[in-house]
């Protein structure tokens, strides 16, 4: 009977009852039909919302759209730029006043604090290659005063003997932030025995896209706006093989003139750069070097307008 019931019945179940007064002789059947368990259904999960991250002033794109005025330098070294003459909250109105003749109509003016996070050095440093590196505790500060005053930071690196792409990733903490954007200078970088201050140094269009690799794809995974690079030159042959220099969808490539001296010699090396289209290019100023110090109205009658103005 039980073969006959588990063959007409295909869940069935087949269990030993037991009675109070004793086993039951045979045993008793329990069906159990499949067709009333209940279906398990697969649990709704929303899509993940990604946060798109803004430059200050809501914008996703920095270049074009945008003029970067900046000035550079190091905390307490009135020496190496402006930036030096005083705390990053100190020199916020000069900086704001400074950026404002560059704004127009069609393009609004962004202003920038530019810090040498390395520094090379005469000697070994904190970091044992020529480069001494800030505190962490002070590329916060200066990230906290950018963020107050809805302006950009841009950390330059100066690597002595050491290495443009693993200082860059040793800020990632900064980097990741979408008002920070990174600048290197090949003037700084040294070879074998090279001291600094000893030649100019130079780097390579490889170097170059090794680090923009890095930081385009740091962007990219993080939902970042455009994300500044800067490249400091002043020779041709600070960055060799330029043409092989690639355009990176997530970063806005600058090279910036940072060529010092009487005014004809700057803007003629402006115009030997301008020749490469594929870069927008940003200009220098040095306030105690130059001669005969340009003003607002005379960088921007350049062609093509600077798209980044340093102040050093």
């Amino acid at each position: 009977m039980l073969a006959g019931l588990a063959a007409t019945c295909p869940g069935a179940v087949a269990v030993a009852i037991t009675r109070v007064d004793g086993p039951v002789p045979a045993p008793a059947v329990v069906v159990r039909s499949y067709d009333r368990m209940p279906v398990v259904r697969p649990v709704w999960t929303p899509p993940k919302v990604v946060k798109w991250r803004t430059l200050p002033d809501g914008t996703r794109t920095l270049l074009p759209g945008h003029r970067v005025v900046a000035f550079y330098g190091a905390p307490h070294a009135p020496g190496l730029g402006v930036l030096g003459a005083g705390s990053p909250d100190a020199l916020w109105p000069r900086l704001h006043r400074q950026a404002r003749p560059y704004g127009t109509a069609h393009t609004p003016v962004m202003a920038s604090y530019e810090l040498i996070t390395y520094l090379a050095t005469g000697s070994r440093g904190n970091q044992g290659n020529f480069s001494s590196r800030l505190s962490g505790r002070t590329i916060t500060h200066y990230a906290r005063a950018a963020k107050r005053h809805h302006a950009l930071l841009i950390l330059d690196i100066q690597p002595g003997r050491g290495r443009f792409l693993d200082d860059a990733r040793s800020l990632k903490r900064w980097l990741r932030l979408p008002y920070v954007g990174l600048a290197i200078d090949p003037e700084w970088k040294l070879y074998g025995g090279q001291m600094p201050l000893a030649g100019i140094g130079h780097t390579t269009a490889r170097t170059v896209n090794h680090v923009s690799r890095w930081l385009g794809h740091l962007t990219r995974v993080n939902h970042l706006p455009q994300k500044l690079f800067l490249v400091h030159q002043f020779t041709e042959s600070m960055v060799t093989d330029k043409r092989h220099v690639v355009s990176r969808k997530h970063l806005a490539t600058v090279f910036n003139v940072d060529g010092l001296g009487g005014r004809a010699a700057k803007i003629g090396k402006y115009h030997d750069f301008a020749r490469d289209h594929r870069f927008p290019l940003g200009f220098k100023l040095f306030y105690d070097a130059d001669i005969g110090l340009m003003n607002p109205a005379d960088v921007m009658r350049l062609r093509p307008r600077p798209a980044i103005v340093e102040y050093e």
